[in-house]
């Protein structure tokens, strides 16, 4: 019991839970009608089915790439910090083998059907992950009680896995741990780019935007409809049509090598499509974001002196955006359609780039991402609008 205790103490002061706590916020309020708006696997499965079709046919996603995949029927279930069910994670295959992923929203409170279209494999094993956070919980921290692990998302679009212990109090513990490098995640939200915390998406969930959100879900499956065994969808003719431009392609997608550096490796995303050979270093020195031996994360100001202000750095024209109607869907469309130039594209403690827009007739919205996290491997992702509050842009041409 003691090494238990003296386990338990050592992840509390590794979660840092006497200086920072994590707000619940609106999600508690919200916790009710998130579980009573569940959306069920079946429904999700059929959306996601309709979604890839309209990828495909628009060429979204490349007709010689994902012509024969199907989708997996059984989801990877992703949950909030707070253990409510949050995505279902659809994988594409070809026989049998992962080619990329839909996410369906598992709440009508996202307001949108689909979060995500990937257009290659998750870079993780969730089942290896969940295996090897508990040996290193047990082996590191002596912890055996724990509940079954879930994976979550635990800073939008990071992905970990948690876990609950009962302490001697009987009082439930959280741990989550990151599902590539195994670390364990400080209970406080990020306090910036790079930083490492926890935070839920349906905190930024206002009580009084709940029921668009909800008549908004019912109006994207409105043309719906099922055949008996819930397997499939039949008025595919009837969906809006998918439009979408890209500027990019993978090869010019950087992962950062280490934590902090998202904003460092968007920089040099950006720095290489304006003919620049800045390394990353070069550039975290303009931003000020330490060194490759001692990585911090870079300031807004520190980006915009790089981007801009430096005469030393990419001297380019820059608009910075971070207030609600400046940071758009239509503000990006807008940049990419007359520049033809790349975004960053900010969600809460990440940076991004944003290289094209996606928008259905019937409205639904998507930006293009290319995402330097994993860190080392990257992703590139088609991101609904509507499923993540987006912070910041930094438009550069």
């Amino acid at each position: 019991m003691k090494k238990e205790m003296w386990a338990l103490s050592v992840i509390f002061m590794l979660l840092l839970v006497s200086t920072a706590a994590v707000s619940a916020g609106n999600e508690l309020d919200n916790r009710k009608i998130i579980e009573n708006n569940y959306v069920s696997v079946e429904m999700a499965y059929c959306i996601a089915n309709a979604t890839f079709d309209d990828f495909l046919n628009s060429g979204a996603l490349p007709e010689e790439e994902f012509q024969n995949a199907v989708i997996n029927r059984i989801p990877l279930i992703i949950y909030d910090i707070n253990g409510l069910k949050l995505y279902y994670q659809f994988n594409l295959e070809i026989d049998g083998e992962n080619v990329g992923f839909i996410r369906a929203a598992a709440s009508k409170v996202s307001g949108c059907t689909v979060t995500m279209v990937q257009d290659h494999p998750d870079a993780t094993d969730y089942k290896l992950a969940e295996e090897n956070s508990k040996k290193i919980l047990i082996a590191k921290y002596g912890v055996s009680a724990l509940s079954s692990p879930k994976v979550v998302c635990y800073s939008y679009p990071k992905t970990g896995i948690l876990f609950e212990t009962i302490n001697c109090d009987g009082k439930i513990t959280r741990i989550i741990l990151d599902a590539y490098d195994y670390s364990i995640i400080p209970e406080r939200k990020p306090a910036f780019k790079g930083d490492a915390g926890m935070w839920s998406v349906y905190d930024d969930i206002e009580c009084d935007s709940i029921q668009n959100r909800l008549l908004k879900w019912d109006e994207n499956v409105k043309n719906i409809e099922f055949y008996d065994d819930k397997s499939s969808l039949i008025d595919i003719s009837a969906r809006s049509t998918f439009n979408y431009r890209k500027i990019w392609n993978i090869n010019n997608l950087v992962a950062q090598p280490n934590q902090f550096w998202c904003c460092v490796a968007s920089g040099k995303m950006i720095a290489e499509w304006f003919s620049s050979s800045h390394t990353f270093d070069y550039i975290a020195g303009e931003m000020d974001a330490g060194t490759s031996q001692n990585p911090k994360g870079a300031t807004v100001f520190g980006e915009l002196d790089y981007y801009e202000d430096s005469p030393t750095g990419l001297n380019r024209n820059v608009q910075h955006c971070n207030h609600p109607g400046s940071v758009t869907w239509d503000n990006a469309y807008e940049h990419i359609q007359t520049k033809s130039d790349p975004l960053t594209s900010a969600v809460s403690a990440h940076e991004r780039v944003c290289a094209g827009w996606g928008q259905y007739t019937s409205g639904d919205q998507y930006l293009y991402i290319f995402d330097p996290a994993p860190i080392n491997v990257g992703s590139t992702y088609w991101e609904n609008w509507d499923s993540v509050t987006h912070s910041e842009y930094i438009l550069v041409d």
